[in-house]
């Protein structure tokens, strides 16, 4: 469970979050939502401990996991295999890996992506591989900032309706642009 208690945040002179309250449950996934500007990925990097509140509290139960693609940093030189090696040998390695790479395969690109430096491949393979090493550790919930942006709509729909098999993670929080996810929980500022 991930509690905010009337947080306020303001960045430089603007205003961004001003007393925000909101309970996120466990075995749930929220799409948060809203015009840019509004506060959806500071609102994730306050969940995420990556920003502090000028006032209010964040708790938080569980571990947590955070990807943004406009922030993962990739090996061009090495294949998209090649990098989920380096980070399982940091984390943990185990045959629940193995099971998770075959259903990830259904992906489109997944497969291509394992075997292709990332210097040759496509925005939205790059994504795949972070949105992949987000779940190696096992998080209880995962922060997504705009994860779908570079995702073909296949891959958009199949995250959609296999997330929790996909990432094995309780509690999936994202930030959304997009038509209304009948099974999400729309949370919008």
């Amino acid at each position: 469970m991930i509690i905010c208690n009337k947080i306020f945040k303001k960045l430089g002179s603007k205003e961004i979050l001003n007393s925000f309250s909101y309970t996120f449950s466990i075995d749930e996934a929220y799409a948060i939502t809203g015009a840019n500007g509004s506060g959806k990925t500071t609102l994730l990097r306050l969940i995420g401990g990556l920003l502090l509140p000028d006032s209010g509290e964040v708790k938080s139960e569980g571990s947590l996991a955070w990807f943004a693609f406009h922030s993962i940093s990739l090996m061009d030189r090495l294949s998209g295999l090649d990098q989920i090696n380096i980070y399982k040998k940091e984390l943990f390695d185990s045959k629940e890996q193995t099971d998770k790479l075959s259903l990830w395969s259904s992906l489109e690109g997944f497969k291509e992506m394992l075997t292709t430096d990332l210097g040759h491949c496509s925005q939205g393979m790059k994504a795949l591989l972070g949105l992949y090493i987000s779940t190696l550790s096992a998080p209880d919930t995962l922060l997504w900032d705009e994860p779908f942006s570079c995702l073909s709509p296949y891959n958009q729909k199949y995250f959609l309706k296999n997330w929790k098999s996909l990432t094995g993670a309780k509690t999936l929080i994202m930030t959304y642009h997009g038509e209304r996810l009948p099974e999400f929980i729309e949370v919008t500022l």
